[in-house]
């Protein structure tokens, strides 16, 4: 029993301990955001057309602010990725002495993991859609309109990310709720691996709010490892098991009252 207990223990300060370094990884990581902003996405540039007698789209190019433009932009990445760390950890908090009674909070854990990366991309495809001047000259030039940018460089970063929630929250359930945990496993491996499928198709863009993500889901995935493990639990026991009267065995008592 103590042996269970130090296990439980030692499997939630992992998972702790596992979402505070993908949060440090994505402060560390954090200038690669900044570059997909401004230098795929577009962001804080414009297209401008002059510096001839006779301007033409071909004789334009993309006018960008200087680097303050991205501090707003690259403060509240940080900050969305702190908050949903932070909200994840009150989540563990609140499940780890019952991950199997409470495994659907749990497996919303994959899905927290990634709302910084959609509410970012959105919040992109707003400003694109409201700021995106000149694009007919632009996409004239061949250079294409800032929305054609985010099409390429976000979209599919953004499909691949909630893809990867809907794979992890489907195998989080099944790890917590201690069923299939061989499908549970390659479900939240591949949904690992489509966060890194995400950073490459936004060419590291979304790499910090990635780990961020990654940090969250094994977070998530150690402290299911103490299903049977609770305090006053045991292994494969339904809550109800649990909770029951013990006898000298070990055993649920089943005598009538």
């Amino acid at each position: 029993m103590m042996q269970q207990l130090e296990q439980a223990r030692g499997a939630r300060a992992l998972a702790l301990w596992t979402v505070a370094a993908g949060f440090i990884g994505a402060v560390l990581t954090g200038l690669s955001a900044a570059s997909w902003l401004q230098g795929f996405l577009r962001f804080g540039c414009s297209w401008s057309v002059g510096g001839t007698e006779s301007p033409s789209p071909a004789d334009g190019g993309w006018v960008c602010g200087d680097g303050i433009v991205l501090f707003l932009p690259g403060a509240a990445i940080l900050v969305l990725g702190g908050l949903a760390v932070l909200t994840a950890a009150l989540l563990f908090l609140a499940v780890w002495r019952r991950v199997r009674e409470r495994a659907a909070a749990l497996a919303s854990a994959a899905l927290l993991a990634v709302v910084p990366t959609v509410v970012t991309c959105l919040v992109m495809l707003r400003d694109a859609s409201v700021h995106d001047g000149n694009a007919q000259e632009a996409i004239a030039a061949g250079a294409g309109s800032r929305l054609a940018q985010w099409n390429e460089f976000a979209l599919p970063a953004l499909i691949a990310t909630v893809a990867a929630a809907c794979l992890a929250a489907v195998g989080l359930w099944l790890r917590a709720r201690g069923r299939s945990r061989r499908v549970a496993g390659a479900l939240v491996i591949g949904a690992l691996a489509l966060l890194l499928v995400s950073a490459a198709l936004s060419i590291l863009g979304t790499l910090s709010l990635g780990l961020v993500a990654a940090g969250i889901i094994a977070g998530a995935w150690s402290l299911s490892a103490t299903v049977g493990h609770e305090p006053g639990g045991l292994p494969g026991a339904t809550p109800q098991e649990s909770s029951a009267p013990m006898s000298i065995e070990g055993v649920p008592d089943r005598r009538p009252e």
